[in-house]
């Protein structure tokens, strides 16, 4: 075996080229580079639990000096005329101390598979595939990119990895830089290259004892023979222990409060007990009801309040749904302030034309009135922080998808990030039959148990207004706009709509100013129908504000809270506010309703 070294595969003058141009998928507005790097590392980490004791995950800044520096120094050199071809800055490389973020799991497995063959195993997934992947069932991660966070984070756009796999005690170093396609002497070199050992046809990782052990010697790895896979990335970015911290409570509360994740950051140890203290220190406040978190917690080992029988559409559960006693008597929990679990069917057919039934487990509290809504969309042990389908006032919901084939199914509807389902993604559509209908079934289910369970519960609400509108007929079906109204008669209503081509405004009033700011209220929207309720009979292919390349929203004294295919709830935050909604069909009349919440 030879010493690893760094090696870059060339392009041949036949062959495409073809660079990396995801990176931006990890580093924008809505996610950012400290937020993507703790959703990766910890979404591998709980992939890879090696049994039922709770994963730990330590992420750990250490600054080398004097000859650990020096000598890591001396194994990054190499990579300096590649940085240089590539249009990287160099000067990391001549600093005197390096700066390390350290990712390491205990209770994994590690990267399990060939180390040399194509098995599509971790191993082979993680170090040798890009943009797939084959994890399935409550596996984290479906489009093999969130990877490149790694690199990312790393001011020379390289890493290295150290794993100990569960069924041997040997362990294994390799590394990966990801630049861009450059050329050198007339050479054209590929965006990657590996740190290993080069001797044969594929680059391999070393397995020397002696390689090893200085490796994890002048990098501070704290593992030793316990199986899983420690990450080093040199001359990493300014990502700050508060911003790693801060995205730890956001996207992983939820598994750290069933006990089922533990997280340490420079020796701040984020737990069951310690969340909700640590979140408020780093300013990263949790409107999260930790007591309704850990009620659901306990009753997902407990039997469900009602186990439905037929798979559920995206107008179910309804009343009709359930049968009369148990209707009533869950009706009488909801109210009582109890949390109620329904456990609900999903009907699942794959392209090939398989059958499948899983289920998703849908939870609901009726809280005072002075508290906040609540909504929370779990995959598995992953919260899915964008899709934020809220209830009406005066709840908490949660709709957990753990069993294996629909946490499948809305794997393969996640984004790259794994932040908000997307009905249209590739690999939803070539997996599996009319899946727009499973999703919209999916994401509805905690309003629909709401309405359902809250039906005998409403009370009139003056402040509640609602209007309607149409915009002007363009089919020749008699022209004109026309407007609804379903209002008191003593009150005016603190917004106005006015009809566009193709879009609509709300603007404020003079009765505005009697409103209690932020205030929020959600907007639904359907195409006009002959007859029946449009807002019934609206179809997911009609529009999705969730798609904001169709449908565009701009706003002046106001702020977007939520966006699903039917509708948005904005935050009004002063008496001069005006949103403008546009990208809807102009040869359709839109009817419009704006609710209080």
């Amino acid at each position: 075996m030879s010493d690893p070294q760094w090696r870059f595969g060339t392009i041949s003058p036949d062959e495409k080229e073809q660079d990396v141009t995801q990176r931006d998928q990890f580093n924008n507005d809505a996610i950012g580079l400290a937020e993507a790097l703790v959703r990766e590392a910890i979404q591998n980490s709980t992939d890879a639990n090696a049994g039922e004791e709770p994963v730990t995950v330590r992420f750990r800044t250490e600054v080398l000096t004097g000859r650990d520096s020096a000598r890591l120094a001396e194994l990054l050199l190499p990579l300096e005329p590649h940085l240089v071809a590539a249009g990287w800055a160099v000067e990391p490389l001549r600093e005197h101390q390096i700066k390390l973020l350290l990712v390491e799991d205990f209770g994994t497995t590690g990267l399990t598979g060939s180390i040399e063959h194509r098995d599509r195993g971790n191993f082979y997934n993680f170090w040798r595939r890009l943009g797939g992947s084959n994890k399935r069932g409550s596996k984290g991660g479906r489009w093999g990119l969130g990877k490149l966070v790694f690199s990312s984070a790393s001011r020379i756009g390289a890493f290295f990895g150290l794993t100990i796999r569960e069924s041997e005690g040997s362990a294994y170093l390799m590394g990966e830089t990801a630049l861009k396609i450059h050329e050198m002497d007339g050479t054209l070199y590929r965006w990657y290259g590996y740190f290993a050992e080069h001797g044969g046809q594929i680059p391999l990782p070393s397995a020397d004892q002696d390689t090893v052990a200085e490796f994890r010697q002048i990098t501070k790895i704290s593992r030793s023979s316990q199986p899983g896979l420690s990450i080093v990335i040199p001359h990493v970015h300014d990502i700050s222990r508060d911003k790693i911290l801060g995205s730890i409570a956001k996207n992983y509360y939820f598994p750290i409060l069933l006990d089922r994740l533990a997280v340490d950051v420079d020796g701040t140890v984020l737990d069951r007990s310690t969340l909700h203290d640590i979140a408020q220190r780093v300013g990263k406040t949790l409107d999260v009801p930790f007591d309704f978190i850990r009620r659901v917690g306990t009753a997902l080992r407990e039997s469900a309040d009602f186990d439905g029988v037929d798979g559920i559409t995206a107008q179910e559960p309804s009343a009709d749904y359930f049968p009369g006693e148990i209707l009533d008597s869950l009706r009488e929990k909801y109210a009582a302030g109890a949390v109620v679990h329904v456990r609900l069917p999903v009907e699942l057919t794959t392209q090939g034309g398989e059958d499948e039934l899983s289920w998703i487990d849908v939870f609901l509290q009726r809280t005072p009135a002075e508290e906040q809504p609540y909504s929370i969309f779990v995959r598995d042990r992953m919260v899915i922080p964008e899709e934020r389908h809220v209830v009406l006032a005066n709840v908490r919901g949660a709709m957990v998808a753990a069993e294996s084939a629909i946490a499948t199914f809305l794997g393969d509807a996640e984004n790259p990030a794994h932040t908000k389902w997307n009905q249209n993604a590739e690999r939803l559509r070539k997996n599996w039959y009319r899946p727009h209908l499973t999703l919209s079934a999916v994401r509805h289910s905690l309003r629909n148990l709401h309405r359902t369970l809250a039906e005998e519960d409403q009370a009139i609400d003056k402040t509640a207004l609602v209007k309607f509108f149409s915009v002007p007929d363009r089919i020749g079906r008699g022209g004109g706009s026309k407007e609804k109204f379903e209002r008191s008669l003593d009150t005016a209503p603190p917004w106005r709509i006015e009809p566009r081509k193709g879009a609509f405004r709300i603007h404020h009033t003079t009765e505005s100013a009697s409103l209690a700011f932020p205030f929020d209220v959600r907007i639904s929207v359907a195409y006009d129908t002959p007859v029946g309720n449009p807002f019934r009979l609206y179809e997911v292919y009609d529009f999705d504000f969730g798609d904001r390349d169709t449908i565009t929203i701009d706003m002046s004294g106001a702020q977007l809270a939520d966006a699903d295919e039917g509708g948005a709830v904005l935050r009004l935050m002063d008496s001069s506010f005006s949103v403008s909604v546009s990208g809807f069909d102009v040869n359709r009349d839109l009817v419009v309703r704006v609710e209080a919440i």
